[in-house]
């Protein structure tokens, strides 16, 4: 007998309907999220919600919540926080068994949930709420992860497909496989072309009939949207498109920009927003957990370069003025998630980015070098460096804080909070004044 599926929807075009609702195309004329979460708190209602659809809902919430809203930053962060945290811990739990018990890392690798997403739930939960910027930037990751474990699944996308007269005899072709089989022929025809001595499409190649049309035809695939350009994106990530094939730390990159700078710019020039795309795919397969050790991963390395490469090179100026939002996304990635080469990233960009990117991210930037035991030119430093920089860079924040409490002229305060100030090198000192009980939270 067939077996039974209770569902708390009537139909299965109401959870199509409401996938429509949680991600509207860019241009939609109306938004209906807020919609979308008061049927899925209906739903929940009926019972056997699947996780994935209440933990949509819960995060599509607190970024409703966050938009226009007159509450406190702390009762903000404490919306994303519970929505993260319970998108997270559900998830692991339904994908636990009963004769093994798995640390969260070894079922978030199982079901490709990024380890930055297990690290920042254990913060969230054991120590201090994450700033609002980081939370802000885990709840859309987590929306675009969700779309591609369950939303993207639950039907079937002829339409990706439409047009094709082989689809019928062979099956539907994944999206990732058709992206590689369009993505070959410019390979071959750059390795051609290397053993010819004419590496490059910048002689009269863009009008290449056969180039534009791999082009266009990735472009038919997206259908304009975000997720699918993320897709994209992440197929030329892999070995042998963007990052070569066998190649070893420390080696160049000019021949692969050499190879794919104009295709990607005539990509970028059709949709404006696949550049955006490929530095968050960029920023997150940097922040992946890797088998090795991630400061001689040739491969973390590569993209590296590409991300420095396509936010800093002349070539890529005029094009990336239009997308300051997926920079600063970004630095919040690599901020979130610090390794060797985040850390490199987000120092590189706020140093050489503008001042409202210093302003914003200088300081965190600053304290995240300190605090992961690295200084000025990334060597390791030792106990004696770190202290120093620790109160040199502590004494900036103070000489900050001092003057402007002296503008308001509240010179007591100052000198209280100084005396009781913590130094590193000399440890805790002990408070000479009477003891005066005071609740919890009360300055």
């Amino acid at each position: 007998m067939p077996q039974i599926v209770v569902t708390p929807w009537r139909h299965h075009s109401e959870l199509v309907k409401v996938r429509a609702q949680f991600y509207p195309p860019p241009h939609a004329q109306e938004d209906e999220r807020r919609n979308a979460v008061n049927l899925v708190g209906a739903w929940k209602l009926r019972g056997n919600l699947p996780h994935t659809v209440e933990s949509t809902a819960l995060l599509t919430d607190a970024m409703l919540n966050d938009e226009g809203t007159s509450s406190s930053s702390y009762s903000i962060r404490a919306t994303y926080a519970t929505a993260f945290c319970r998108f997270v811990t559900g998830l692991m739990d339904s994908n636990q068994t009963k004769g093994r018990k798995q640390s969260m890392y070894e079922l978030a690798k199982q079901v490709g949930l990024p380890a930055s997403f297990v690290e920042l739930r254990h913060q969230a939960t054991h120590e201090e709420i994450p700033p609002l910027l980081v939370l802000r930037q885990a709840a859309s990751r987590s929306l675009q992860w969700l779309w591609r474990y369950y939303w993207c699944s639950i039907d079937v996308r002829s339409d990706i497909l439409e047009g094709e007269d082989d689809v019928a005899e062979e099956g539907l072709i994944p999206i990732k496989d058709k992206f590689r089989e369009l993505l070959r022929p410019h390979v071959k025809a750059q390795v051609e072309q290397a053993k010819l001595g004419k590496f490059s499409y910048r002689s009269n190649e863009l009008s290449n009939k056969t180039y534009a049309d791999i082009c266009d035809r990735c472009l038919s695939i997206c259908k304009k949207k975000q997720e699918d350009f993320r897709v994209l994106a992440g197929v030329l990530l892999e070995t042998k498109f963007l990052v070569p094939s066998n190649r070893s730390l420390g080696s160049g990159m000019e021949a692969a920009f050499a190879m794919w700078d104009d295709f990607l710019k005539y990509l970028t020039g059709r949709e404006r927003d696949f550049l955006s795309a490929v530095l968050e795919e960029m920023a997150a397969m940097l922040v992946q957990p890797s088998r090795l050790d991630i400061k001689i991963d040739a491969y973390r390395e590569a993209v590296y370069l590409w991300l420095i490469h396509l936010l800093e090179s002349d070539t890529w100026k005029a094009r990336r003025r239009r997308c300051f939002s997926s920079v600063r996304s970004v630095i919040a990635t690599c901020i979130m998630s610090p390794n060797h080469w985040t850390r490199r990233v987000s120092t590189r960009l706020v140093e050489s980015g503008s001042q409202e990117l210093k302003d914003e991210f200088g300081e965190l930037v600053e304290l995240q070098t300190i605090e992961m035991g690295e200084i000025e030119g990334g060597s390791k430093s030792n106990e004696e460096e770190k202290a120093a920089a620790y109160s040199n860079n502590y004494a900036r924040l103070l000489e900050k804080e001092t003057t402007d409490e002296d503008r308001v002229g509240n010179e007591d305060r100052r000198l209280k909070r100084q005396k009781t100030q913590p130094s590193l090198q000399n440890g805790w000192s002990k408070w000479d004044g009477p003891w005066l009980p005071k609740p919890i939270g009360v300055v």
